[in-house]
């Protein structure tokens, strides 16, 4: 499966349906976040083991979550739990070069991946903060 039929597959079954939302997943390619042996997947609409026993998040899972948060351009985001990096790709795409993505992590390891990830995709609005946020 392509992007163009994530994408479509997506909108389909009605978890895509703002245009500026199908138009980030159009612009961030899933394929730079998930580990090199599982590349031929990245788009299939499954969640795909990354590090230290995490998963990036289905696709769709991703679309339900921009979807309900309405993030605006100029907004200002924060993320718990970085992973992959790409749902922070996504919302900056969303929220735009003039604003921040700040994305908190707790594993060392998995921010530093995904500040690689990040790079790779030339997403340049986020900041990775190592950190726990319990309260």
């Amino acid at each position: 499966m392509e992007r163009e039929d994530m994408i479509s597959y997506l909108m389909i079954e009605g978890y895509l349906k703002s245009a500026d939302i199908i138009s980030v997943f159009k612009k961030v390619p899933r394929k730079n976040f998930v580990l090199p042996e599982f590349k031929a997947e990245a788009y299939e609409d499954i969640p795909l083991p990354i590090l230290y026993g995490q998963t990036i998040s289905a696709p769709h899972m991703y679309a339900i979550m921009l979807e309900l948060a309405q993030v605006k351009r100029g907004e200002k985001v924060l993320e718990i739990g970085t992973g992959s990096g790409y749902g922070a790709a996504l919302l900056s795409k969303l929220a735009g070069s003039s604003t921040k993505v700040y994305s908190i992590e707790i594993i060392p390891e998995l921010a530093e991946f995904a500040r690689k990830n990040l790079a790779k995709s030339i997403i340049k609005n986020f900041q990775v903060i190592v950190g726990n946020v319990n309260l």
